[in-house]
């Protein structure tokens, strides 16, 4: 990957910064979304005393953080930006286009000017389509019931996104799917066991994140989400069916934290789901959540603690034991009877 700063200086950053100077005119004022890596580097290395910059903005921010000074820079939380008057904003970040969308909502658009009038994403990162190929220390491996091991193969409607690297997939034979999609940012593993029916899945890992699924397992439209967690792990049992509309969450995705020792509230969690498990439609499955052998979930439940106790049916939001001593089987009523 092409250095940040070497970039900027071969593409005369100064000129670009006299070029936004003579859009933004004297005495008008600016504030800065975007506080990483590509703002720090002008700073560090350029002279913007020139644009009148009152305040830097970025979702990092808290709002406890309004008012306070960061590099000379005084913080407007991105919640408040909208209540802020200024002539301009200046977006400092890599992939500014999608950003600047969602900022034309509230803020006018030729307001809005980029740091750089080209997406830097685009150009410092190659950008990973669906593939299957092993990049970026990426495995991806098909197991067949020989025990041979296929690398890099190419499944029928299977899409894998490793956007990342050193990410582990390991997927055995047989395994009958249709429309599913795999998405990997760093250090994750997953490993689908052999017997599995997946039907519309998608399944998305972030970083050092685990997901192994057992045999015999079947699923129709599920989501397997890691949103924002690192370290957790989602473990599937053996004979496990879930039905339509599934959603698997081992994170909040945002955070709740304590405003006075900014502590986070909301931790990811693991999910663990034991063998022979039935979910019914439209379920979510929270962090935190165990589900014990033999268990039925109801339709439009919602799990978000440990269930420990086997052969039980579990329902409502939250979902609680409404019945015990029961058992479950694929069969139909008319067919289990005969």
């Amino acid at each position: 990957m092409e250095d940040l700063l070497d970039y900027l200086k071969k593409h005369n950053f100064n000129r670009r910064i006299q070029k936004i100077y003579k859009v933004v005119g004297e005495g008008k004022t600016l504030v800065v979304y975007g506080f990483g890596r590509l703002f720090m580097t002008a700073i560090e290395n350029y002279d913007l005393r020139a644009l009148n910059i009152v305040g830097v903005s970025d979702k990092k921010f808290l709002i406890e953080d309004y008012g306070r000074v960061i590099n000379g820079f005084k913080i407007i939380p991105f919640p408040l930006l909208k209540d802020i008057k200024f002539d301009y904003l200046l977006l400092a970040v890599k992939d500014y286009i999608p950003v600047m969308k969602s900022l034309s909502h509230f803020i006018d658009s030729s307001k809005i000017i980029p740091l750089v009038p080209y997406n830097l994403k685009d150009k410092l990162h190659k950008k990973f389509p669906f593939i299957y190929k092993n990049k970026a220390n990426n495995t991806i491996v098909y197991i067949k019931l020989s025990g041979q091991k296929i690398y890099n193969p190419k499944i029928k409607n299977l899409k894998i996104n490793c956007y990342g690297n050193n990410n582990y997939i390991e997927i055995h034979e047989p395994y009958r799917l249709r429309d599913v999609k795999i998405s990997c940012g760093y250090n994750n593993k997953i490993i689908i066991n052999s017997f599995n029916r997946h039907t519309v899945a998608s399944i998305c890992l972030e970083t050092n994140n685990e997901l192994i699924i057992g045999s015999h397992t079947t699923m129709a439209n599920v989501n397997l989400w890691f949103p924002n967690a690192s370290g957790t792990k989602i473990h599937i049992g053996e004979d496990c069916m879930f039905s339509y509309g599934i959603e698997f969450r081992t994170s909040d995705g945002h955070v709740i934290y304590d405003v006075n020792t900014k502590e986070c509230l909301n931790l990811p969690e693991d999910i663990n789901i034991g063998n022979h498990v039935w979910i019914g439609r439209n379920s979510t499955i929270l962090k935190g959540s165990f589900i014990a052998n033999n268990s039925v979930i109801g339709a439009n439940s919602l799990v978000n603690k440990k269930i420990t106790e086997e052969n039980c049916i579990i329902a409502g939001s939250p979902a609680q034991i409404v019945k015990r001593g029961i058992n479950w089987d694929r069969r139909s009523a008319s067919d289990f009877n005969k």
